[in-house]
């Protein structure tokens, strides 16, 4: 058995074109809009010799924390699965698929041979009825019962297979692959808690994949220890960073247009580095020791004062609500040092106070992990492969996240995108 390494696995197959209606169920466009085994039984017909069998995995398991990996035996097979990629799948996500759905221990009878797993045979026993049709349709002899396909020959298994290949790029078989759940499998019966991978079912909302029970967000950047995007964030619910700091910045922006110099740093609500957070609230702090010393018929009197102490009312509202957003069934800023309730009622003008400091730090370590809980969430992990192809997972463990300012301090949003270095975050 081998593989066919001069050819990329880069020219699709597209099934019947069609014009997808608004139902709930929008027919496959092709293999990559289909169910996950079907595109590894595309790689393995175009590039592995016998055509119809994808070669086993021989990849270790899962780690336990954070470490750098290697695949084990069948590398090869595992780089040139990071080239199959399109919209909505990342580089690497396929890669994993294969080195965790294909090892011979979570392949089952009577696909899994002694090189690896039969495609050949699954598609057309795990689809009999359709078979039968088609081989009928097109005067095909190949049809036998599943009692008999089962003890075809290997020789005989492969002459058939063009033809098998072309049943499986129908339309019936691509939008069943489509509607089976990609947990469960749909050339062979997966077990993901147990071994075995599958796209993540909620990957919109969730981590890529599925391994080992555990969720997996898979990364292509140069290196897991440099920053890098984890991510957009954006307001749930009664979580609502991006207005929080778009109010604080408001407010840090009309003070300082008014008492600062030339040298003031305005500051905007969708770019801006986690060390700005205290500078935003010794201006706030500013402003709401200046209304302490107003009586209240100043303010009344004032359209001016009025309109900006409604607008301070409403940023202490959303710093309330803020501070008692829960992650999970505990509190993102819980009692103690690091509670944001009681940091917002010592704040100081000096931008430098330590208070501020914690503060700012304490703000961006919960939209850091409210971020990181949507994926790939507590105790799961990140999976990188970088240009040079270097493997890493890196566990992520809210129990590891720092109160360190001056470490939390380095985290920044661009274009509402939180990016972070794990190494400047972790205790």
């Amino acid at each position: 058995m081998s593989l066919n390494t001069t050819s990329s696995f880069k020219e699709y197959t597209n099934g019947d074109k069609q014009t997808l209606s608004e139902a709930v169920f929008k027919p496959s466009t092709g293999v990559m809009d289909s169910h996950w085994d079907l595109v590894m039984a595309d790689f393995a017909y175009k590039n592995n010799t016998p055509k119809s069998i994808i070669p086993y995995s021989t990849c270790p398991p899962l780690p336990k924390d954070t470490t750098n990996w290697t695949i084990g035996g069948n590398k090869t097979m595992f780089d040139m699965l990071l080239d199959v990629v399109k919209s909505g799948i990342g580089r690497g996500e396929v890669s994993l698929f294969w080195a965790f759905n294909y090892k011979k221990t979570a392949c089952r009878a009577p696909y899994a041979g002694n090189d690896g797993f039969n495609w050949n045979l699954a598609v057309r026993l795990e689809n009999d009825a359709l078979w039968k049709r088609y081989c009928e349709d097109n005067k095909l002899k190949h049809y036998n019962p599943p009692s008999r396909a089962k003890r075809e020959p290997a020789r005989i298994q492969e002459a058939m297979v063009d033809d098998v290949y072309k049943f499986m790029l129908s339309r019936e078989i691509l939008n069943a692959g489509k509607k089976a759940s990609p947990t469960t499998g749909f050339l062979q019966t997966n077990s993901p808690s147990k071994n075995g991978a599958s796209e993540n079912p909620s990957k919109g909302d969730g981590a890529d994949l599925i391994i080992e029970g555990r969720p997996v967000e898979v990364k292509a950047y140069d290196s897991l220890t440099k920053k890098i995007k984890i991510g957009k964030v954006s307001n749930q619910g009664s979580y609502k960073p991006l207005d929080l700091v778009s109010t604080l910045f408001s407010f840090h922006n009309l003070f300082a247009s008014f008492t600062g110099s030339a040298k003031t740093t305005m500051l905007k609500a969708n770019n801006w580095h986690a060390h700005q957070l205290k500078t935003a609230l010794a201006s706030f702090q500013t402003v709401r020791d200046l209304f302490d010393g107003i009586k209240d018929k100043g303010i009344k009197n004032s359209p001016a004062f009025k309109s900006v102490f409604n607008v301070m009312s409403e940023m202490e509202v959303q710093f309330d609500v803020f501070a008692k957003v829960k992650v999970g069934k505990g509190d993102l800023f819980p009692s103690g040092s690091a509670n944001l309730t009681k940091l917002i009622s010592k704040l100081d003008i000096k931008e430098t106070s330590e208070v501020n400091k914690m503060a700012g730090a304490v703000i961006m370590k919960g939209i850091i992990i409210k971020k990181l809980m949507e994926k790939p969430g507590d105790v799961n992990f990140f999976f990188n492969v970088d240009k040079q192809k270097n493997l890493m997972w890196h566990l992520v463990d809210f129990t590891r996240i720092t109160d360190d300012p001056d470490k939390l301090e380095k985290a920044s949003m661009e274009s509402n995108n939180l990016f972070m270095n794990f190494q400047d975050i972790e205790k």
